[in-house]
């Protein structure tokens, strides 16, 4: 493999631990974290594959209690930024949610930027790709009832994150019962 190739994936490894690493961000603004009794809860995350150049996303839906409902995941396409790519996990996964019909969630990512950037009262003008991508959240969160935006450490996104790393070439949906892989971490 050619060294500037090399190069380029230590540093796309590096900004990825120093963008979405949570060790660190303790003294981070958050949002305030809303509960509301009887409310799913889903698990977002994205993956990048520095060696293949695939991308992918995974989102899980829970119970209040914390049983599983359905997941997805599936590839994204033409990304190379992790930013990017978290921000368009949470699109698709939003826009899983809504197609099925789900009114009220609380939405959980290990990435703090997405999280803030979604939080804000009003949109941030980013003139750009990742900028239309945020816009393109906030107008799917404003069709929901009730929605919360929360940070989680990547140790309590392990779910997502494995369903990220699993995706295939195309979008998968799991309703009835967990895909086969996550079920060892599910009975833990």
């Amino acid at each position: 493999m050619p060294q500037a190739v090399v190069r380029m994936i230590h540093s796309m490894v590096a900004g990825w631990r120093n963008r979405f690493d949570a060790i660190g961000q303790e003294g981070a603004v958050l949002p305030l974290h809303i509960r509301r009794p009887g409310v799913l809860q889903c698990f977002v995350d994205a993956s990048l594959f520095p060696r293949t150049g695939r991308v992918g996303f995974g989102g899980i839906l829970l119970s209040p209690e914390g049983q599983f409902r359905a997941a997805c995941n599936g590839p994204l396409c033409w990304v190379q930024d992790p930013l990017v790519a978290e921000a368009l996990a949470c699109r698709e996964v939003l826009l899983w949610l809504r197609r099925r019909g789900v009114r009220e969630v609380e939405l959980y990512s290990d990435c703090l930027s997405v999280v803030q950037l979604l939080c804000q009262e009003v949109s941030p003008d980013f003139p750009s790709y990742f900028g239309g991508i945020i816009d393109g959240c906030r107008a799917v969160l404003d069709e929901f009832d009730f929605i919360s935006i929360n940070f989680v450490r990547r140790s309590f996104n392990k779910f997502a994150h494995i369903l990220a790393r699993g995706c295939d070439t195309h979008f998968i949906v799991w309703d009835i019962a967990p895909p086969s892989f996550l079920l060892p971490l599910m009975d833990q």
